[in-house]
């Protein structure tokens, strides 16, 4: 079955990481879930790219109100944690109901998507959202999700890969 999902403007470079050259693929797609466009991006000898279109479209773009909720929810007590802010979001800047109005205030900078490094015939893949909010405008977070599982959200940290695959571990044990 062909997705009906296809990164767009799909390119291959390479980034250095531990001082070792690591080929990636990067690639413009829709996230339905926050309604905009976004990079995603991958390993090229982790992923082939019908397999990252696979897991956008059936996992990613297929989360739910009631992902978006709890994805809402944790944005808002990160923000009232960071700045002292009530339980409410600021201002009626966009025509959105209840905690979804925060997704007003944040732009969706990218994602990675991520494969188990334990473990790289893991079938569930996981990914991070990375975000610029409104109220921290010099800082960057992230959602970490597992599968299509919220797995939290916080200051960007260069360990989230091992916040994920941890996760899955703990779960299995």
């Amino acid at each position: 079955m062909e997705n009906s999902f296809h990164l767009e403007n799909v390119v291959h470079f390479s980034s250095s990481s531990s001082m070792k050259d690591i080929a990636m693929v990067a690639g413009a797609g829709y996230s339905s879930l926050f309604k905009q466009y976004t990079i995603y991006q991958f390993e090229e000898q982790l992923f082939r790219l019908s397999q990252v279109e696979s897991y956008i479209e059936n996992s990613l773009n297929n989360m739910g109100f009631q992902a978006l909720e709890e994805i809402c929810s944790l944005m808002i007590k990160h923000r009232n944690r960071e700045k002292g802010f009530s339980d409410s979001v600021d201002g009626d800047s966009c025509d959105v109901i209840g905690n979804q109005e925060i997704l007003c205030h944040i732009h969706l900078c990218g994602v990675q998507i991520l494969r188990n490094p334990y473990n790289t015939h893991d079938p569930l893949f996981g990914a991070v959202f990375y975000f610029r909010p409104g109220w921290q405008p010099n800082c960057m977070t992230e959602l970490l999700v597992l599968g299509d599982e919220v797995l939290g959200y916080q200051d960007y940290s260069d360990m989230a890969a091992n916040i994920i695959w941890h996760a899955r571990r703990s779960m299995l044990c």
